[in-house]
């Protein structure tokens, strides 16, 4: 599998010291780079100081988000890849992780009608579970693929 990982540390002067941090990750629609994935972002969040509750509930959305990816959006399809980037910002402590799709459009609305799945039923705890763990969920449509857009804040 090529997995290639970029990792870029801002740093910007105003009115008091703003410490932006970014990783981007390229990686092939394989379940296994859901694990790599999730280790990046367990080591980039750990960077950020959070607790491990909180890193291991966002570690879940990125997996639920991912194997969506994989699973609907790719139809399994290992030859696709997932433009995955975290982003942290210390003045606002606030954490964006964006996932980009090259695969058919899916509806954005999907996550606006999202509802507790029932517990017989096998599957379909994804979205529930993104919508939970993060405090702001955006799909966009982009002209070819989608841009997934988690964010969530530790204020």
């Amino acid at each position: 599998m090529n997995t290639s990982i970029v990792l870029e540390l801002n740093r910007k002067q105003g009115g008091g010291n703003v410490s932006n941090t970014v990783v981007v990750m390229i990686v092939n629609s394989r379940p296994e780079s859901i694990r790599i994935a999730r280790a990046a972002l367990s080591a980039f969040l750990k960077m950020c100081r959070l607790q491990e509750q909180e890193i291991w509930d966002v570690e879940l959305g990125l997996n639920e988000a991912m194997a969506n990816i994989i699973k609907h959006t790719y139809k399994s399809d290992s030859s696709k890849v997932i433009r995955i980037a975290f982003s942290w910002c210390d003045l606002t402590k606030e954490f964006l992780v964006t996932l980009r799709d090259y695969g058919d459009k899916v509806d954005p609305a999907i996550f606006h009608k999202v509802s507790l799945p029932s517990p017989e039923r096998e599957g379909g705890f994804g979205l529930y579970l993104i919508r939970k763990i993060f405090d702001d969920v955006e799909l966009v449509n982009l002209e070819t693929g989608n841009l997934l857009k988690l964010r969530k804040s530790y204020l």
